[in-house]
């Protein structure tokens, strides 16, 4: 009996050293698991949320220039800010329509060319609610608009480019499209 008992004893105190890797059995019942230490647990809900607003961003620039490229500056106006103001855009208008925006945008793209359908290729997270989406433009004959050198420059001193970089940020719950048409000189 004295054996018995030394034996129960030992193993009970191995156990709750944590010494045996094995939990015993005493009379076939078996006690709790032990806890594991577990990973920090993934919020899924923020990647899928960064994911929805992504698309989103993507969709903000999409449908801005779907409305631009259809001579609908009045509803693009809605999905536009531009980061850096309006004077770039104005130097295309006369001085007495400056005040319009809808009408600065309107003459901004007739005189670039630029205010085309855009196919998004990559969306990047910034910083401050702000997406980096790589662009492309599709010409009225279905080509891929490419910006060529310009003002006397070569290929070689100024290469062709077909992606062009855009900000698009969420302001009070909307996206929107911070920079401007491309520009071309």
């Amino acid at each position: 009996m004295k054996k018995v008992f030394t034996v129960i004893l030992f193993t009970a105190l191995v156990s709750l050293t944590g010494c045996n890797s094995q939990t015993p059995t005493v009379n076939n019942v078996n006690p709790e698991p032990t806890k594991t230490e577990e990973a920090p647990a993934v919020n899924l809900s923020e990647i899928e949320a960064t994911t929805d607003e992504g698309s989103l961003a993507s969709t903000a620039l999409i449908s801005f220039f779907d409305l631009l490229s259809t001579q609908k500056y009045d509803q693009a106006l809605a999905l536009f800010a531009p980061k850096d103001g309006w004077e770039t855009l104005e130097n295309t208008s006369p001085e007495e329509e400056k005040t319009d925006k809808a009408k600065v945008l309107a003459n901004y793209c007739q005189a670039m060319g630029t205010c085309l359908k855009a196919a998004v290729l990559e969306t990047k997270k910034g910083t401050d609610d702000e997406y980096l989406l790589t662009v492309q433009f599709q010409n009225t004959d279905g080509t891929t608009f490419i910006l060529g050198p310009c003002c006397g420059a070569t290929e070689k001193e100024m290469p062709s480019k077909d992606k062009f970089e855009y900000v698009v940020k969420k302001i009070n719950g909307n996206f929107t499209v911070l920079t401007p048409p491309v520009y071309k000189p």
